[in-house]
């Protein structure tokens, strides 16, 4: 097979459109590595190629990003379940050459990044706001059950407690140890919703005061406030 016999146009849910083929074509040059490299300026973070194809929208005409290597090897396979991912056997994620293209998994894909060095995580991706030994920290801090996630989240200039909540649980920072905590915590805090952290509920605990009173202060309902007072939630906070 060569580049210019590649076709994208038939594809399932492209609008016809003049030349399309050819535009998609333009864009791929083939190296002496053997590799057909996308050469068009849209492109990922990690160097994968994007084409936008033009759709039929509920609106009209309209366009839709696509990975350029999934483009190729559906128009070659057939639908991509999605179940798959497209890999590159040669390692080299501008290249669009179909029998360079493999089918995998979300698992397999991840496991192939990890062998190859090329999965940056943790203190080494720029943007990270914490350090391995800040994510230790924060899970030892929370199993101590004395602060609520969004106090430890401020503590370390973070936003939202919720960043806390995913770190403790395993969600984020996976890789790094420290103490995992998930409980009951986990549902009285974890809700974005709520108007309640550990210092409150200390609080209501703490009062001599109606349930109305003490529902009408804290924005709650009685049911709410009666069910702290009898430790049937925030069974964390001593």
């Amino acid at each position: 097979m060569k580049i210019a016999d590649l076709r994208i146009s038939h594809l399932r849910g492209v609008r016809p459109l003049p030349n399309l083929d050819a535009r998609f074509r333009a864009h791929i040059v083939a190296t002496a590595a053997g590799c057909w490299e996308w050469r068009y300026h849209l492109r990922t973070p990690s160097g994968y190629g994007l084409f936008q194809i033009p759709v039929e929208s509920p609106r009209g005409p309209a366009w839709r990003t696509e990975s350029a290597h999934r483009l190729v090897y559906e128009a070659i396979h057939g639908p991509i379940p999605p179940e798959v991912e497209v890999m590159h056997a040669c390692d080299h994620p501008p290249c669009l050459r179909p029998n360079h293209l493999v089918k995998g998994t979300p698992k397999l894909n991840g496991e192939d990044r990890a062998r190859k060095g090329r999965g940056i995580r943790g203190e080494r991706v720029r943007t990270a706001k914490l350090t391995t030994a800040q994510v230790v920290a924060i899970r030892e801090r929370y199993a101590a059950g004395l602060e609520s996630a969004q106090a430890i989240a401020d503590g370390y200039g973070l936003e939202k407690g919720e960043t806390v909540l995913a770190i403790v649980q395993g969600r984020s920072w996976s890789h790094v140890g420290g103490t995992r905590t998930i409980d009951d915590r986990r549902r009285a805090e974890a809700n974005r919703n709520t108007k309640l952290d550990a210092d409150r509920v200390r609080a209501i605990r703490a009062s001599r005061e109606s349930l109305s009173v003490l529902a009408r202060r804290y924005a709650v309902s009685k049911q709410t406030i009666a069910a702290i007072l009898a430790r049937e939630t925030w069974r964390h906070v001593p």
